[in-house]
């Protein structure tokens, strides 16, 4: 129990200081629903307001903060490269489902309120006002902003992506699932593009599903392909096994033939565990599992929002 409790706790709460690299990292609050509702935005190198700028949400994990996460994902590298601006939402203490995770996962933390986790507050409502709040400071372009997490985090892309269509164009889930309450939310012709990654040998959040919680990722990929009116059936490709001492390969689900440009999509990261894929992380442990080098979680984020605005 306190091997599982000490690993948690460096998953999710290692205490890093935040940093920029070329570009630069604020941090910014303002008052919603009578409460501080804090954030940290990275400004990527070349910022000018003279042109729109395509957005990404990126949620840390339960109990998890804003400086591991942006040292777990690594993404401002990228952001300059690509010229993405970031904003990196801080959770507010909830109550977690008893149910929904392991019994050595602490059953308050920060977090966010999604349906079938956590019940305190409403968090469509908070990113709608956060993201009225940074395009009052910053030029974004509206039909670029895009959402992506990782564990609570990734149910919290996805949970804003398929109840927000008309503000997010597209979400990423890394080791997130979308819980029965979020997925009968979902209604019949909403669309948007979505993309998954989620190890085999999860034993936080469960990659083939978990009863009267949530359904299988594969399951919920589906699901939202059938939305997108893709093909049911993905095509299923093997990756090149980059790194063998990883203990773990990954097969790619393309649902293809979506409308309008949709897109849905799938890595499966055979033996992996709780993970950001390639994010260098070395923590060791049962409860956390293999860390797949065989591909870049951050790398196939960036990749995918770039090719899925939302649609014409």
């Amino acid at each position: 129990m306190k091997l599982f409790t000490l690993l948690l706790i460096t998953l999710l709460v290692s205490p890093i200081k935040l940093f920029a690299q070329d570009g630069s990292l604020t941090e910014g609050s303002f008052i919603h629903n009578e409460l501080t509702r804090g954030y940290s935005v990275y400004i990527p190198e070349g910022y000018s307001a003279d042109k729109e700028w395509p957005l990404i949400l990126n949620f840390h994990g339960y109990s998890g903060d804003v400086p591991d996460h942006i040292n777990r994902t690594k993404m401002h590298d990228l952001a300059d490269e690509k010229g993405f601006i970031i904003v990196y939402p801080i959770g507010l203490t909830i109550t977690r489902d008893p149910n929904i995770l392991p019994s050595f996962v602490p059953a308050t933390g920060a977090g966010w309120s999604v349906p079938g986790f956590s019940s305190e507050r409403n968090e469509i409502a908070f990113t709608d006002a956060l993201l009225n709040e940074i395009s009052s400071n910053y030029s974004i372009n509206q039909e670029r902003v895009h959402a992506t997490g990782l564990s609570l985090g990734g149910y919290m892309a996805a949970y804003i992506g398929t109840q927000m269509p008309d503000r997010i164009a597209s979400f990423a889930s890394v080791a997130g699932h979308m819980t029965n309450e979020t997925l009968n939310l979902l209604s019949d012709d909403t669309q948007i593009s979505g993309l998954f990654i989620h190890g085999t040998k999860d034993q936080i959040t469960n990659y083939y599903g978990l009863a009267n919680e949530y359904i299988s990722i594969e399951s919920i990929a589906k699901n939202l392909a059938t939305n997108n009116n893709c093909s049911t059936q993905a095509t299923q490709t093997a990756l090149v096994d980059i790194d063998a001492s990883d203990n773990s390969t990954v097969t790619f689900f393309d649902f293809k033939d979506c409308d309008n440009g949709y897109s849905t999509h799938l890595y499966r990261v055979n033996e992996g565990g709780h993970r950001w894929p390639g994010s260098g992380r070395t923590e060791t442990g049962q409860v956390l599992g293999n860390n797949s080098k065989d591909i870049s979680a951050s790398e196939l984020i960036f990749e995918f929002f770039e090719e899925n605005p939302k649609p014409s």
